[in-house]
């Protein structure tokens, strides 16, 4: 199984992106094209592995750690569709209102960021999770139960 496997998904992954970002011209990548032949195929395919062992090490990391049952994640779930519908206008006004602040572009960043997400969640809980478009985006609530533990039974 995938998730016996997330130290060398993550090993190889870390690797791989450091190589990637080297070829890229370092920590901070320069944006000129890579024009020797062999050099971008192979830049290419570090990019690659890159991508797909990040992909395999963030599943494999979720299965082995976060398999179990979590009311935040539920949540989180259940708001995500809500989520990406309002996210693109919200994130545009948000960009809107901190053109001009006084602020580096990380602060403005968080700033939106937190601030979309802020009202995405709230939004959801008010408006939409009790209600029909609730429903039509999540369907039927089914009340959450804890797995009972299993009573052994002696064989006749």
């Amino acid at each position: 199984r995938i998730e016996r496997l997330w130290p060398m998904f993550t090993v190889v992954a870390f690797g791989s992106g450091a190589g990637a970002l080297m070829l890229s011209g370092g920590p901070v990548p320069a944006l000129a094209p890579v024009t020797d032949p062999s050099l971008k195929l192979f830049a290419a395919c570090v990019h690659a592995l890159a991508v797909y062992t990040s992909t395999f090490a963030v599943t494999a990391l979720s299965l082995r750690f976060l398999s179990g049952y979590s009311a935040t994640r539920r949540y989180l779930a259940d708001a995500s569709y809500w989520v990406y519908i309002v996210h693109l206008p919200l994130v545009m006004a948000g960009q809107v209102l901190m053109l001009d602040a006084p602020l580096p572009w990380w602060g403005k960043l968080a700033s939106v960021v937190v601030g979309v997400m802020a009202i995405s969640l709230l939004s959801y809980e008010l408006l939409v999770r009790h209600t029909f478009i609730g429903k039509a985006l999540n369907g039927r609530r089914v009340p959450w139960r804890r797995p009972t533990d299993a009573v052994a039974v002696p064989a006749e």
